[in-house]
């Protein structure tokens, strides 16, 4: 298995390059927002059993004019067995976990805790196309072996992504169509394979600081073998004051026949205020 990135030295790098490339784009107001949360998954095996994933990403975001700079590094506590625990990142954009554990058979149950990978993104927005409420975003994603791939807090490998969203956004509702492919690191004793990601989202305005929204995603999975993963969720976004905002999220992985749900709660606090699409 290929060797992994000591976390501090990872980390370090991960917002060194995020400030720099910001510092590149000249004649724009920077924003600095970061946030913080945690997400629990629970899921079922084929053989009845139950495993659990704690998921507490630490994120920094930087828009400077129409770019957006993100890293993100996450605390991971995985419950689960040994022979399943590297399977259970197959998120392409590493900003949470999800699984394609129902065609392992299980193992003695064991719990890793640790940094897991982390991730650096860069986006693009085309924002008010011709004064329209329409907007599209382009972007790439880097994940990084921040994780220790031995016990199953990372993959043991360097990811990449392109993304692209599509989106309209009105006063009280907004909808939003987005598509990529991720490119996989090689890992050994795993045949991982590139693939096509894509999703939708709708949302729909409460108030002037609240609204509640729906998603679906979708992604070819990282083995040749295993259920494409499909996921279905419902938000709530509710801006405290001009500098903190909470969201609360749940989701169902459709993929699988047990019973596999996630629920988060994540804070975020701004320098200054800025017109985000939803």
């Amino acid at each position: 298995m290929k060797r992994c990135l000591p976390a501090s030295i990872s980390i370090f790098w991960l917002f060194f390059a995020l400030f720099s490339a910001s510092s590149a784009v000249a004649g724009a107001d920077p924003r600095v927002e970061l946030s913080a949360g945690g997400e629990y998954s629970s899921f079922k095996l084929s053989d009845g059993s139950t495993s659990t994933i704690w998921y507490a990403p630490f994120s920094a975001r930087l828009d400077v004019g129409n770019w957006t700079f993100r890293a993100t590094v996450p605390y991971i506590s995985i419950t689960a067995p040994g022979n399943l625990i590297v399977l259970l990142d197959d998120d392409p954009t590493g900003a949470g976990v999800g699984g394609n554990g129902q065609s392992q058979t299980a193992g003695p149950i064991r719990t890793v805790s640790g940094i897991g990978d982390s991730s650096l993104s860069a986006t693009y927005s085309f924002d008010d196309i011709k004064g329209s409420p329409l907007y599209v975003d382009l972007g790439a994603r880097v994940r990084l072996p921040t994780g220790n791939a031995r016990e199953g807090t990372g993959v043991g490998a360097t990811d990449y992504g392109l993304q692209s969203e599509v989106g309209l956004d009105l006063d009280r509702w907004g909808i939003a169509l987005n598509g990529g492919r991720r490119f996989l690191g090689q890992v050994n004793g795993l045949d991982r394979v590139d693939g096509w990601q894509a999703g939708t989202d709708a949302w729909l305005n409460l108030g002037p600081h609240a609204l509640v929204g729906l998603y679906y995603d979708w992604r070819n999975a990282s083995e040749p073998g295993l259920s494409n993963p499909r996921d279905a969720g419902v938000y709530l976004s509710y801006r405290l004051n001009r500098r903190w905002k909470m969201r609360v999220e749940a989701s169902r992985a459709l993929d699988l026949p047990q019973a596999n749900y996630t629920v988060g709660l994540r804070l975020y606090w701004r320098l200054q205020e800025r017109r985000d699409h939803h």
